[in-house]
């Protein structure tokens, strides 16, 4: 009788798109490339490799099969855009991917922090210097101005009672 292998390691498919910048897109383009500003780079990853990428599996398949390239600043909603000054390597491309998420959840759990801060300090019989009112933009929304900084809070119903007990005593 013979026994079936297991496999110690399963392997996906899988993109990564980056951009090139002005100075990689010549390179590229004299290195016989299309010179073009995006760029993508396939390989396989590991099952491993997702739980780090932050990449679900469902059903015998992974939940998305490319990603493209961060850094870890933050630029309006989201972060910036990586770009490059030469073309990448898929496994380059992967190390790349990784490190800047390590630091995105970094920057990630220090805005949490900050944005709990703001909202104890508005709960705190308003804190010093924190300003508590209803989005002019958003009307689900409440924002709280605390040390320089205004952090948006989707429905909160502490913080609605306190703009209400605010109104309140306004009148």
């Amino acid at each position: 009788m013979t026994t079936l292998k297991q496999p110690t390691e399963v392997f996906f498919n899988f993109k990564v798109d980056y951009l090139l910048s002005q100075k990689g897109q010549r390179a590229h383009l004299l290195a016989g490339g299309d010179g073009k500003r995006q760029q993508s780079v396939s390989g396989q990853i590991s099952l491993a490799a997702t739980d780090k990428l932050g990449i679900k599996f469902y059903d015998g398949r992974l939940e998305r099969d490319m990603m493209d390239i961060y850094t870890d600043k933050w630029k309006g909603p989201g972060f910036a855009l990586a770009e490059y000054d030469a073309p990448l390597a898929f496994e380059v491309a992967l190390a790349e991917i990784l490190a800047c998420r390590e630091k995105q959840n970094a920057f990630l759990a220090a805005e949490a922090a900050a944005k709990a801060a703001a909202k104890s300090a508005a709960l705190a019989a308003c804190g010093i210097g924190t300003i508590v009112e209803r989005s002019r933009t958003y009307n689900d929304r409440i924002e709280v101005k605390h040390g320089g900084r205004t952090f948006m809070f989707d429905f909160d119903p502490e913080l609605s009672a306190l703009l209400a007990a605010q109104k309140r005593e306004r009148e």
